[in-house]
């Protein structure tokens, strides 16, 4: 059963809705060596529904074997010859602090998994959900994900629910267009947690294959035929949006990255439980500081200050990239066919191998409002910046901004060095 435990909000980590976190008060050797043997697959099913999955002693051991990786990431202006011995800190150490935070609690908590739900008042709220080393430990997991899923408004298809042997409280069946979305990934978590031949997965698995064929049923009704675009379904709602269908969807497609680049950025992130695992094992200096960009002669753009650092584009993001990079005002996407002239210019510099046809096209499409290859390549810039060094420091390097704005590179020009005209 979950219920609410409340922290000091000067917890030393970032804190967000979709991160759970294993804790402890002690060592209980059955249930973490089921969690080690079992991790890459509870970290799958936990992904499967958009959460990340923390087990403090997986953690530690990532960042002590690889430290010189973390410590770049989260800051890269320090030395590429770091060298440092790790403090002598064992991971009850870290469940230790963080239990320093909690407020109202007569003894640390049990084991179990805790979630951040809100502040007030000062106060970070989590819900906690108690683990029993003596009861089934597969179980108690699946329940627990089904019960965050349930308080966050997608509930489980009651066919999953009734073929296990413990009661949920009913809840409201979820909008389609969410179930849509999540397309059965219940079903499709299974296989990452049971084995084919077992009976709980042959059970599910059948009941996965129905709940999709009713929702394709619902789907192709005309009332139900939705776009796969994320924001198609707001974006109908606004009069006028046609054409501004790439600004309107600036904030959540220009967000997107790919899936091998995400799986490095969690890696690195564990958003921010890692960085405090570092600063816990670690002495450094941690002033965050800008580096200075140069644009080279043959156009690369390089951070002298973060090492030298090379960030990788592909020719027309990186013209996009330098477009942005000349006009610190801004430009509105509406307004990109006022520099079609000057993004092809930049492109015909930084790419001889393509068609003039072809590179037209692009360059046209770009510019189109009511089209989204310009979020697709502001999504392309984002990713290389944060694939390299921790978003805190690379929101200061890629193009952003709020729906129906000026977008721009937030980056004092003052750091910028052109060694070349564009």
């Amino acid at each position: 059963m979950n219920r609410l435990v409340k922290f000091k909000s000067t917890l030393p980590f970032q804190v967000l809705e979709k991160q759970i976190i294993y804790v402890e008060d002690e060592y209980h050797p059955e249930l973490n060596q089921f969690i080690e043997e079992n991790h890459e697959k509870i970290s799958k099913w936990f992904t499967t529904y958009g959460y990340d999955f923390v087990y403090i002693p997986v953690t530690y051991r990532n960042i002590q074997k690889e430290s010189k990786i973390f410590v770049h990431y989260y800051y890269p202006n320090i030395s590429s010859d770091f060298k440092s011995e790790p403090k002598p800190v064992v991971p009850q150490d870290i469940y230790d602090v963080l239990f320093s935070f909690l407020i109202d609690e007569d003894k640390p908590l049990s084991a179990g998994f805790i979630q951040y739900t809100l502040t007030v008042n000062n106060i970070h709220a989590f819900s906690y959900f108690q683990i029993k080393s003596e009861n089934d430990l597969w179980k108690q997991f699946i329940f627990y994900i089904q019960s965050i899923e349930e308080n966050t408004g997608f509930a489980f298809p009651s066919h999953y629910r009734q073929n296990f042997d413990y009661a949920l409280p009913s809840v409201p069946a979820p909008p389609l267009k969410k179930a849509l979305r999540k397309k059965c990934v219940f079903g499709r978590g299974l296989s990452s947690i049971f084995k084919e031949d077992d009976s709980e997965y042959i059970s599910l698995k059948s009941l996965m294959i129905e709940e999709e064929s009713i929702l394709k049923e619902e789907c192709s009704k005309p009332n139900y035929k939705l776009e796969e675009k994320c924001c198609e379904l707001e974006y109908k709602e606004v009069d006028d949006s046609k054409n501004d269908h790439a600004d309107f969807c600036f904030p959540d497609e220009a967000n997107q990255i790919i899936d091998e680049i995400k799986i490095k950025i969690n890696y690195l992130t564990q958003l921010g439980i890692n960085e405090w695992i570092l600063q816990s094992l670690f002495t450094l200096d941690t002033t965050r500081k800008l580096s200075r960009l140069f644009i080279t002669k043959d156009y690369k753009i390089v951070l002298p200050d973060y090492n030298d650092m090379e960030i990788h584009l592909t020719p027309l993001p990186k013209a996009v990239f330098l477009l942005f990079l000349k006009h610190p005002e801004g430009i509105l996407f509406k307004h990109l066919s006022n520099y079609k002239n000057d993004l092809m210019n930049i492109y015909l510099n930084l790419s001889n191998r393509e068609s003039l046809d072809t590179m037209k096209k692009s360059i046209d499409d770009l510019v189109n409002p009511t089209k989204n290859a310009i979020n697709e390549k502001c999504s392309r810039i984002r990713e290389a910046f944060i694939k390299e060094f921790d978003m805190r420091l690379a929101e200061n390097y890629f193009i952003t901004g709020d729906r129906f704005s000026a977008k721009r590179i937030r980056l004092n020009r003052d750091l910028v060095y052109w060694e070349t005209e564009i």
